[in-house]
């Protein structure tokens, strides 16, 4: 059974892993509560005859034994820890006591939602996030307070100020010893005793996800989800201090993981009709979802980009914000709705960049490890074994903002595994890795999934790579309603799944890329060039009409001058050289891949191709057909690309970074579309055409009005390459232009660069994705880990 809400606005929804959402257990336990300090009531105001006249002197004094009036509203304001939880138990409480038959009669139901506010206000100071010592305390000393200013009112209105003031700072004092130091105690000792292992009181833990001093919140505010995955509040710090929010001797708040503990607990997650649905989209992400996936068994979640996979894993992590959208159903993760505080779930992200804590990569992977309280004697070991199963041989001082994104999500897999999840959930964990590596990273996730028995869920697209290494597969796929968002069309074992032949029509609608099975390129973009405009100094011809070294093939007559050449470029950060390219020319309509594994200097070579990094030494020359672009608003000064302004580079030269993110600037599809063209002095009919056209071709119109870091790791990708060839730049330098496609959204993309080519674009894509390179009709620069570059067929 589940309690089942929506959200609208700010409002907490009855989202997956929401803290302040109730559940079943918490209205139960409350209630129980309740009824039970309903009976101490009773027990006490039948007594209170007896107690008074030992008060006659001083009638005021017998406030000090109120207290015990006031205990349910702390009581369960810490073990529930919902909004409402103080105020319906005090209520509550006083009915039983009335109906029992007390001594103030029903009085007490006008007196009990004072007390009950005045718990509640206690907790919600602090946004029900905090529930410590101190916390608890104000908790009892405003209920107390409030009682006795209650009574004054009702019972004693003809006192004297005096006695009056002197009862409420007896009723204050008594609050503060029986509903806030007694309340403490009597949930210490049922936490103890295990009476309370489904809240978080029954953990220990005095500080709710997103504290001040929880990891979660260190890293979950900005998707740096690793510290997700530790999922405890902050405790040692990796300089070895205590850090903030923790305890005084560096240990966190929450369950020991001791050495004598089990390494691992594998995880059951089960869905019950679970739907998504984020805030500003009428369509769900996904609907009435149910599956059990037992513990210990590795599943594989795809389907067609934006179906709702990493929502999905997301929610298994329990690191959807309440107001980022409406949550139905039930999501269970070992038993519990996702928390990540609990350290249950280990989430890997589509961004790498989002994943690095800490500026070192051995601090990096000590993190979690410090959050998760193991014990210090066995941390370097657990580092150097997670480095080194991810292939990631640096000395644990290298700065994490010097890997490249392939070894950022090496270091953020390392960071997982040594924590041993019980549920490992990766997002394409392999996107941004050369295909060796891509091999090599599978065969770890593996490994550690079967070493440690860990349940794992992970999405891909390419089911060869894991097929023949996942227990089950789970596909998601469009439902006939489109409002409904996908639903699940296929679930079972690889075997099953791949080997019916009556289901491959539905997977390959899906987008999935399926073994053995070449991806068809689409002829659906609209008609009208994608590419350039005619720039009359700009020769429109086709990649395919040139040999390697940009010459027409055809005519054996030399091209006119290369939009860009490089001179003796060696390229790098701060002065420090990490490839050498050799002399490059790129025509118009010409196409560079730029290969290598990780960390060789790829990006970096494009960046400085783009000028928006200065070459370490040699030079990027920009042909004359560039710098004076016919219709260009402005001629720059220079020939270097690296000295142009924002405005001369976007009518010259777009780039796309490797995560999408850093490109976005605006607060919808349509308007980071509308932005080159409008920077580049476009006339506003002209720059509605062409976002129509763009939204068209990729199969954004639907998200035109969608904020762009909303969308899917694979819509983000196509809206970052449309974005830049919006302006019409005779150059289009792209990183990993592939990255979280699935086989149709592929197939588009691979069409799009055709057209441009065709257009007259000059391209340079770097890519681990050979197939593309092939589609596109590529020229290959290899870039090699020791630094030098080298042109190949």
């Amino acid at each position: 059974m589940s309690v089942e809400a929506t959200t609208r606005g700010g409002t907490p929804p009855r989202a997956v892993g929401n803290r302040l959402s109730w559940r079943v257990v918490d209205i139960v336990t409350a209630s129980v509560l309740a009824v039970v300090c309903g009976v101490i009531y009773w027990i006490w105001s039948a007594g209170w005859t007896f107690i008074t006249p030992a008060f006659a002197a001083f009638p005021p004094g017998d406030g000090i034994l109120s207290g015990t009036w006031v205990l349910a509203g702390p009581l369960a304001g810490l073990i529930i820890r919902k909004p409402g939880a103080a105020l319906y138990a005090e209520v509550l409480a006083a009915v039983t006591e009335a109906v029992l038959g007390s001594h103030f009669g029903f009085s007490i139901l006008l007196t009990s939602p004072i007390q009950g506010l005045a718990a509640e206000l206690a907790f919600a100071v602090f946004a029900y996030r905090r529930f410590g010592f101190p916390v608890v305390l104000f908790s009892g000393l405003l209920t107390g307070t409030a009682q006795g200013c209650i009574d004054n009112i009702v019972l004693y209105a003809e006192w004297l100020p005096v006695w009056k003031t002197s009862r409420i700072a007896f009723c204050a004092v008594s609050g503060l010893l029986m509903a806030g130091l007694f309340v403490w105690w009597i949930v210490r000792v049922l936490a103890r005793a295990g009476a309370l292992t489904a809240f978080a009181a029954g953990r220990g833990a005095d500080e709710a996800p997103g504290s001040r001093g929880s990891a979660a919140e260190a890293t979950a505010g900005s998707d740096r989800t690793r510290a997700t995955a530790a999922g405890a509040p902050t405790g040692t710090s990796t300089g070895g201090s205590p850090a903030p929010g923790a305890s005084a001797d560096g240990r966190s708040d929450v369950t020991d993981r001791r050495p004598d503990d089990p390494a691992v607990v594998p995880a059951e997650v089960v869905a019950r009709d679970f739907s998504y649905r984020h805030a500003g989209r009428k369509r769900a992400a996904f609907s009435h979802l149910s599956l059990t996936i037992p513990a210990g068994q590795k599943v594989l979640l795809a389907g067609a980009s934006g179906a709702g996979k990493s929502t999905f894993l997301h929610a298994l992590a329990g690191v959807l914000p309440a107001e980022s959208g409406y949550a139905t159903g039930e999501l269970l993760v070992a038993g519990a709705a996702p928390d990540p505080t609990r350290g249950t779930c280990g989430l890997v992200l589509q961004d790498p960049d989002s994943q690095a804590v800490m500026s070192k990569i051995g601090h990096d992977v000590t993190f979690g490890l410090e959050n998760l309280r193991v014990p210090a004697e066995q941390i370097p070991a657990r580092v150097a074994h997670a480095l080194d199963l991810v292939g990631l041989d640096y000395p644990l001082d290298h700065p994490t903002t010097a890997l490249s994104g392939g070894q950022k999500q090496r270091l953020a897999i390392a960071g997982v595994v040594a924590m041993r999840p019980g549920l490992l959930i990766l997002d394409e964990p392999t996107a941004n890795l050369d295909p060796e590596a891509a091999v090599a990273i599978r065969d770890v996730i593996v490994d550690a999934a079967t070493a440690t028995g860990a349940t794992v869920v992970l999405v891909e697209h390419r089911l060869p790579l894991w097929a023949e290494h996942v227990d089950r597969i789970v596909v998601l796929g469009a439902s006939a309603d489109d409002a409904e968002g996908t639903r699940i069309i296929a679930d079972g074992s690889p075997k099953a799944v791949l080997g019916d032949e009556l289901l491959r029509p539905h997977l390959r609608a899906a987008g999935l890329w399926l073994p053995g099975e070449a991806v068809e390129v689409p002829d659906d973009i609209p008609d009208g060039s994608l590419g350039t405009t005619d720039t009359g100094q700009i020769a429109a011809v086709g990649a395919a009409g040139r040999d390697a070294s940009g010459r027409d093939a055809a005519s054996g007559v030399a091209p006119a001058q290369p939009l860009l050449s490089t001179h003796a470029l060696q390229v790098g950060r701060e002065s420090r050289a990490v490839a050498r390219v050799p002399g490059l020319e790129l025509h118009p309509g010409t196409v560079l891949a730029v290969r290598g594994p990780n960390g060789a200097g790829k990006t970096t070579t494009a960046l400085t191709l783009a000028g928006l990094l200065p070459p370490v030494a040699g030079d990027v020359v920009a042909g004359e057909g560039l710098v004076r672009l016919p219709g260009a608003a402005r001629v720059p000064k220079s020939t270097h690309p690296g000295e142009w302004s924002s405005k001369e580079l976007v009518e010259r030269i777009g780039m796309v970074f490797q995560e999408p993110e850093h490109q976005f600037m605006r607060p919808s599809v349509r308007a980071e579309l509308e932005y080159g063209p409008q920077r580049a002095g476009w006339a506003e009919a002209d720059v509605a055409a062409r976002t129509a056209q763009l939204l068209d071709a990729l199969r954004l119109t639907p998200l035109a009005q969608a904020h762009p870091n909303t969308l899917s790791g694979g819509e983000k990708r196509r809206l970052s390459v449309a974005a830049m060839i919006a302006a019409r730049p005779p150059v289009l330098i792209v990183d990993e232009p592939t990255f979280g496609q699935d086989a149709l959204t592929w197939g588009a993309l691979v069409e799009l660069f055709e057209e441009l080519i065709a257009g007259g674009t000059a391209i340079v894509a770097v890519t681990h994705d050979a197939d593309f390179a092939t589609a596109i009709g590529a020229r290959t620069v290899h870039v090699d880990q020791a630094g030098n570059a080298g042109r190949r067929a």
